[in-house]
C-alpha cells in the first residue's frame, strides 16, 4: 500500500495472483486510489480498517462475510467486477448500508462470441480434427470422421434470452438459424418453429443448470450429438 492522503482507499483482495486485480490495471488504479489488500487489512487493521469506502471484488474475492463488513466501518460501495452478483449475499450486505455495483454489459459480446464459437466448435468436430491432423499416426484424412454439420439453416434453442442470450440470437441470425427461446416474458413476436433435427442450446449462467451424469449418460447413447462447455461443476473436473 502507497500512502494517498486525498485518495478514497479500496480493499483487494491482492496484486497479481489467481485471485488478484490484474497487475496491467494496477496503474489506472492508483492514480485514483489507495489499494490496500487482505494481507495489509489483517497486518494493520488498526491503521487502514476505517479509511476503506470499497470493495474491489475481482474474480469474486475478496469474501464479503459478516465479519469483514463489521471491522470496515466506513464501507460504502462493493463493486464487483462481473455481471453476476450470486456470490455475494445482497440482503446481509444491505443491511449494513453498503450498496452493491456491478457490470452487467462489460462482457456481454465477448460472451456472445463464445457462445457461438463453442456452437461451431463442436459443430465441426474441431477439437477431434485438430487431434487427427497433429498425431504422427495419421496417414490421411477424411471430412465424414469429424464433421457433425452446418449449422447455416438450422435451429438454436436459446435458454434465458437475457442481453447475452439475446446477443447470441443476433449472432445465430447470421447464419440463417432458426431460433427458438425460453424466457419469463416474450423478447420478440415472432418464433420460428423447429422441424431440424439438430439443435443446439445455449445456456449463459453461473450456477449449475447441467445435470452432468444425464449429460454424458445422453452423449454415450447418442441422443445428444456433443455437447461444448464453458463452465462446469466442478472446476476443473476431477
Amino acid at each position: 500500500m502507497e500512502t494517498g492522503k486525498d485518495l478514497p482507499c479500496i480493499l483487494v483482495q491482492e496484486i497479481g495472483g489467481s485471485f488478484g486485480v490484474m497487475e496491467e490495471h494496477v496503474d489506472y488504479l492508483e492514480e485514483r486510489f489507495t489499494l490496500i489488500t487482505m494481507k495489509e487489512l489483517k497486518e494493520k487493521k488498526e491503521q487502514v480498517a476505517d479509511k476503506i469506502v470499497c470493495i474491489f471484488n475481482w474474480a469474486n474475492k475478496p469474501d464479503v462475510d459478516k465479519e469483514l463488513l463489521e471491522c470496515l466501518p466506513q464501507l460504502k460501495v462493493i463493486a464487483s467486477a462481473g455481471a453476476g452478483v450470486d456470490h455475494l449475499n445482497l440482503k446481509m450486505i444491505s443491511s449494513y448500508g453498503v450498496k452493491v455495483a456491478n457490470t452487467p454489459n462489460a462482457v456481454t459480446n465477448s460472451t456472445a462470441d463464445l457462445a457461438m464459437t463453442l456452437l461451431l466448435v463442436s459443430a465441426r468436430s474441431f477439437l477431434e480434427g485438430h487431434k487427427i491432423a497433429m498425431s504422427p499416426d495419421t496417414e490421411h484424412f477424411h471430412a465424414n470422421w469429424v464433421s457433425r454439420g452446418d449449422i447455416t439453416g438450422n435451429t438454436v434453442g436459446i435458454i434465458g434470452m437475457g442481453k447475452i442470450g439475446y446477443k447470441i440470437a443476433q449472432r445465430a441470425k447470421a447464419f440463417e438459424m432458426k431460433i427458438l427461446y425460453h424466457n419469463r416474458h416474450q423478447r420478440i413476436r415472432t418464433c420460428h418453429h423447429c422441424t431440424e433435427d439438430f439443435y443446439r442450446i445455449q445456456m449463459p449462467d453461473r450456477r449449475p443448470v447441467v445435470d452432468q451424469d444425464a449429460l454424458v449418460e445422453a452423449l454415450q447413447v447418442g441422443e445428444i450429438k456433443a455437447a461444448a462447455l464453458d463452465v462446469t461443476y466442478p472446476e476443473p473436473l476431477p
